[in-house]
């Protein structure tokens, strides 16, 4: 039935017949298991549905398990290995390490798009809710919940160009950025580009990231202005709105995510290798489709009967926002800031 109802078959695995079978063909020499006299193997296009199952209807292993009719720890061994396997082999191709022309056309897009010069991309913290208690130095503690850390950075046009997971909250707020891996691969790496020109002005400026107040004012990452020091300040006012305006692509990407993974609509039952699988995977999938809907407009990412959420549920979703931050700044940082808002002034 499914194979000839295109609808249910997006419903089922969330993606089209076409892009099941390229992704298929992508994987399957990677998931295959050996078919041996004693036991006849699930084959790989099977493990590959039975992942994208779970990782779509979000329901619990023993549903998918009896659905399939095979054993509640196959579906466990199933998914943990085919989520592996894609965050193994499509994120060189979907997900690369970004050179310095990925970071220089990022920041073209975003100016085009979005209004913010020199940015390469806007920077997201979430918390990953696990759902048992765990004892493992790699999981810190959110609000009573074990949890891991997902740092990521979307682009212009929703997709995830780094992703991060971590234990990086064990030390506080503050020190996620720090304790993460961004600063020694990505903002010291000589791929990074070089401080340039703003457009149509002479004010020269560094490439920076976009965040919220859950992140400290840098050099290289932008953050809003206290409203309280924005009264009577129209150049603040207008830096705050050009950033909350690019950050939007943070809700889209984090909305489309979930609303077609809806693994993330609760706490994930398994442990932390697990769910940072799980996280890449689905991140790295969420690139996929979106690399095979480049015809369609922006908001026809996938058909009008599955609209994607803008924003992410509230309440026992597995992507919680991390904390606010109040880390002091440097003059630096400071000043940088002080120049973006200057060039939004009107007369530039």
């Amino acid at each position: 039935e499914l194979a000839s109802d295109e609808d249910k078959f997006f419903q089922h695995y969330r993606m089209s017949r076409k892009s099941f079978e390229e992704l298929h063909t992508i994987l399957k020499d990677e998931i295959s298991v050996i078919t041996t006299n004693f036991r006849s193997s699930i084959t790989s296009k099977e493990r590959l549905a039975v992942c994208l199952r779970y990782l779509a209807v979000g329901g619990s292993q023993r549903d998918i398990a009896d659905s399939y009719r095979i054993g509640r720890s196959t579906v466990s061994g199933i998914v943990s290995q085919v989520c592996e396997k894609i965050w193994q082999v499509l994120q060189p191709t979907y997900m690369p390490v970004p050179s310095r022309a990925v970071w220089e056309n990022t920041a073209m897009e975003f100016q085009a798009r979005w209004g913010f010069p020199n940015c390469t991309g806007a920077i997201e913290g979430k918390h990953v809710h696990l759902r048992r208690p765990i004892d493992d130095s790699r999981v810190c503690s959110y609000k009573g919940f074990p949890s891991l850390v997902c740092l990521t950075i979307v682009d212009a046009l929703y997709r995830f160009l780094i992703v991060d997971v971590g234990n990086y909250g064990t030390n506080g707020e503050n020190a996620i950025l720090n304790d993460s891996n961004f600063i020694d691969n990505y903002f010291d790496n000589l791929e990074y580009p070089q401080p340039t020109t703003l457009p149509g002005s002479n004010i020269i400026a560094p490439y920076v990231f976009l965040a919220n107040e859950s992140f400290g004012l840098k050099t290289f990452l932008m953050r809003p202005y206290p409203k309280i020091t924005c009264v009577d300040r129209t150049d603040r006012q207008e830096f705050n709105a050009r950033l909350a305006r690019g950050r939007t692509v943070v809700d889209k990407a984090f909305g489309i995510l979930t609303s077609n993974w809806k693994v993330f609509l609760k706490p994930i039952d398994c442990k932390p290798e697990g769910a940072d699988a799980i996280v890449k995977a689905t991140c790295c999938l969420h690139n996929f489709l979106l690399e095979q809907n480049t015809d369609l407009t922006e908001v026809d990412y996938w058909p009008e009967m599955h609209p994607p959420r803008t924003k992410i549920d509230k309440k026992n979703d597995a992507l919680k926002p991390i904390g606010k931050t109040n880390s002091r700044a440097s003059r630096d940082a400071l000043e940088i800031r002080d120049l973006f808002a200057e060039y939004f002034t009107p007369q530039h």
